[in-house]
């Protein structure tokens, strides 16, 4: 009798412990999850951290910066003399220009419906911490622009006289958010073709009419990504019914693979598709909206994402990314947030041994609930 009372209570406390310890591992979140993402966006925003730093090249831009009456351009020879910038100068600068990222930096990268880049240049939530650590303007653009000609001297002639001499001027934001612009817009330029000397005019024309179906081409241009990504945005003001589209995530899908501790194999555990006009963060702070929260989850944060990010046929931006973090953020369009992590319960039932062992589990009892539904005559003894 005492026997049994005791088979009885160790019974009733297995039954017990085993969802509390189900209920532990499914709280409980895998730290070294490899999460993959590939979108297509019409827009996307990138936040070095900080120590990163990126550089993009683009053929032909415009440059210009808003929001102060005295933008932050100087020449760099004057730059490196100490010279101070002057007091009015160019607000529009068109050239091959080279973007310049620092830790504490944030670029909006969209793709207009014309097929054209635009990109804005601000200062992120980590530009305080980052210019603590490093004194350095967080964005510098670097344009290679017309030199204005030298009318009193003799003019050129022959083949140099086609060449057109240029300079370098540096559009940059400042360490002090007192001073200089607060944005720098950054719009992509298509070449226009000129006629050749000599050229026939109807060659001329079927340059004219071939250069629409060259505009709808990708641009070429793959810009590196570092740091925190967010891809998407919110609906501008009024829908963006009034624009030719607002820009949103298209379409999307999300990996997310841990190691397997006996085979030391990578294993998918997560494989979902993003839906239309979601917004992805690696970092899982789209929720904080208020400067403290958000820096602070920044902080609690210290990964950085990786990958590229191109245009397509369609005019909008091919993503490809891969974070190793605890977890990533979604908002889905219309709904909440939530937080897309591996807990340790689906990394236990996600293990090789473990799904064999079940399968095994599973055959042993139907075999024997096979056997104990047989006749008494007909068992096997």
């Amino acid at each position: 009798m005492l026997r049994s009372t005791v088979r009885l209570i160790a019974m009733v406390l297995v039954l017990a412990l085993l969802p509390a310890g189900v209920a532990l591992l499914s709280l409980r979140t895998a730290k070294d999850t490899a999460f993959a993402l590939t979108a297509n966006t019409d827009v996307l925003s990138v936040e070095p951290l900080c120590g990163q730093e990126l550089i993009w090249d683009f053929e032909l831009a415009e440059a210009a910066p808003s929001g102060t009456a005295r933008p932050a351009v100087v020449g760099s020879p004057a730059r490196d003399a100490g010279v101070k910038p002057s007091a009015a100068p160019p607000q529009r600068l068109v050239g091959a220009a080279t973007v310049h990222l620092r830790g504490g930096a944030r670029a909006v990268l969209e793709r207009r419906p014309d097929g054209l880049w635009r990109i804005a240049l601000t200062r992120g939530p980590l530009h305080k911490r980052c210019t603590d650590m490093a004194p350095l303007p967080s964005v510098v653009v670097s344009m290679m622009v017309p030199a204005e000609p030298d009318r009193t001297g003799p003019r050129p002639a022959g083949p140099s006289a086609e060449k057109v001499p240029l300079r370098e001027l540096l559009l940059e934001l400042p360490v002090s958010a007192e001073e200089g612009p607060h944005v720098l817009g950054l719009q992509t330029m298509r070449s226009v073709s000129t006629p050749a000397i000599g050229e026939p005019k109807a060659h001329a024309k079927a340059k004219e009419k071939a250069e629409p179906e060259a505009d709808a081409k990708p641009s070429g241009a793959v810009l590196l990504l570092s740091g925190r990504v967010v891809l998407g945005d919110l609906l501008r003001p009024g829908g963006g019914w009034s624009q030719a589209s607002s820009p949103l995530l298209r379409e999307g899908k999300l990996e997310a693979r841990t190691r397997d501790l006996f085979t030391d194999r990578s294993v998918t555990v997560i494989d979902e598709p993003l839906d239309a006009g979601s917004r992805v963060d690696t970092h899982a702070c789209l929720e904080r909206d208020e400067e403290l929260e958000l820096l602070a989850c920044l902080e609690g944060t210290p990964v950085s994402a990786s990958g590229f990010v191109y245009d397509n046929v369609d005019r909008a931006l091919d993503v490809k990314l891969s974070v190793t973090t605890e977890r990533i953020g979604i908002a889905q369009h219309g709904g909440g947030h939530r937080a897309v992590a591996i807990t340790w319960w689906s990394r236990f039932i996600s293990l090789q041994f473990v799904q064999m062992f079940a399968a095994t589990l599973l055959l042993l009892c139907t075999l024997a609930q096979t056997l104990f539904a047989l006749p008494a005559p007909t068992r096997p003894s």
